[in-house]
Formats: C-alpha cells, structure tokens, sequence
C-alpha cells in the first residue's frame, strides 16, 4: 500500500466545501480527477490542520506505489502546466505540495494524528533500519503497528505508521530526505497529560527491546522537544490534523460540481 499526502494552503474564509462555489467545483473535480486512475484505493481521507485549519492535508490511497505516476505525470509535473493544475492554485495561497510515500495510511476518524516531519541529508540511505525508525525502535523504513495490546498499555497512542518521503524535500532553504510518522492520540487530553508529565523519559516509551538512543542521557530527553530535537541531523517539522474519511465511490457519484474531471 502506499499514498499519496497532498499539502495545501487556501485563503482565509475560503468556500472550497461548499460545492455550489466556483472553489469548491475546483475542489470536487480535483478529487475527482485524482481517483479516477487505476489503482486509487476506495478509502481516503483528508483534514484540516488543528493550528493552521486553512491548510489542509489530504492522503490519497494506492495498492502500489507507482500506481500515482500515471496521475502526477499528465496533471502535475507536465510542461506547460496542466488546466488542472492552474484551476487548483486559483483557489489556493501557494502551490500544493504532493508527496508520495508508502505510508500505510488507513482512514481513522476521532483521533488527533501528529504529523511529524524529520530531515536528513540527502546522502543519508533509504536503508532499513533509517536513523528515525532505529532510534524510535520501529526497526524498520516502513511499516505500522497498533499500540493496544502490544505492550505500550501506559502510552495513549491508537497506532503509528511511519514512511520515507520518496522525493526530495525543501527545508529551511535546503533539499533534504524526509521520514515522516503519523500517530493517532486516543485524545488531546490524553496525549497532553503523557508528553508534559513532570520527569517522564521518554526514552523508554519510544524505543523497542535491544534497540537504543545513541549517546543520549535521560536529562537530554526529560521533555518531549527534547526527544525529539535529537531524532535528526536537520530538525524537524510538526502538525496536527483531526482527518475525515472520503469515499471513492461516493465521491465519484457526486453531483453538482460540473464536468466529474479536468482534462
């Protein structure tokens, strides 16, 4: 399974819900357009972000990962750029942002889900175990787990995935590789009382048996941030997103937002 996390930032007050507007037909097609390929799973989701609710990220699903090539080649990295893509930036801030991994990403509702971004050099290896997946003890570049009944009962996740990032990535100015991991929160309050509980270590939450921190003491990883600041070489990026479900074929049913794709 793989996906495909799209990244987009509309204006303020922006009605791309609402399919009665010129913004949310755009918005619709889109989708539309998108799903139509081969390969597009019936499960998606999309959501808006928690501290920024007009960017929005959406993940779309496919059985493989080059299943997307056929979609981002004739829509997205075409020269002269695609109708398509010029009608979703007329209703965007900036140009969105597609990120194909093989995150196994599947739609879970009423959780938060953090976002988190890690960079690494670009001659860093796309090998098994990554530095991220090692030292948070996921032993592995791709993968998931659920956290009920595996031995975490005192951590209040629902489920991680994590994936590289299989293009190159801008940050802070610079090209870089990315390792991103989703975790699902049972809730807010729940995840707020476990990072912030005075003298936790966390690393001994966040490591699997036989795996270890690298030259890192408890004093450097007494609070989350400070976990999380030693992950990678180039820093990291976090933000978190409430997602909803989206159905392929209910959506390619739906009416009322004009011709059903953009050629």
């Amino acid at each position: 399974m793989a996906s495909l996390i799209i990244n987009l930032e509309f204006p303020p007050g922006s009605t791309f819900e609402d399919k009665s507007t010129r913004a949310g037909r755009i918005w619709f097609r889109t989708l539309r357009t998108i799903m139509q390929h081969s390969g597009c799973l019936e499960r998606n989701q999309w959501g808006r972000w928690l501290d920024s609710p007009d960017k929005v990220e959406v993940i779309i699903n496919w059985l493989l990962l080059d299943e997307d090539k056929p979609f981002l080649e004739k829509y997205v990295y075409c020269q002269p750029p695609s109708r398509f893509l010029k009608d979703l930036c007329s209703i965007l801030v900036e140009a969105p942002v597609f990120n194909r991994t093989t995150l196994a990403r599947e739609p879970l509702e009423s959780h938060t889900t953090e976002v988190l971004s890690f960079y690494f050099p670009l001659t860093t290896p796309m090998a098994v175990p990554c530095p991220i997946s090692k030292r948070l003890g996921l032993m592995s570049n791709a993968g998931s787990v659920i956290i009920d009944g595996v031995g975490w009962s005192t951590v209040p996740i629902h489920r991680a995935v994590w994936a590289w990032v299989e293009e190159e990535v801008e940050h802070k100015g610079q090209m870089a590789k990315a390792f991103l991991v989703h975790t699902d929160w049972r809730n807010a309050e729940a995840e707020t009382s476990f990072k912030f509980e005075s003298g936790r270590d966390f690393t001994k939450f966040f490591r699997a048996p036989g795996t270890t921190l690298e030259g890192l003491q408890y004093g450097d990883t007494a609070t989350y941030e400070g976990f999380l600041k030693h992950l990678s070489p180039l820093g990291h990026e976090r933000h978190y997103v409430t997602f909803k479900r989206f159905w392929k074929d209910d959506l390619m049913r739906e009416k009322g937002c004009g011709d059903c794709t953009i050629q």
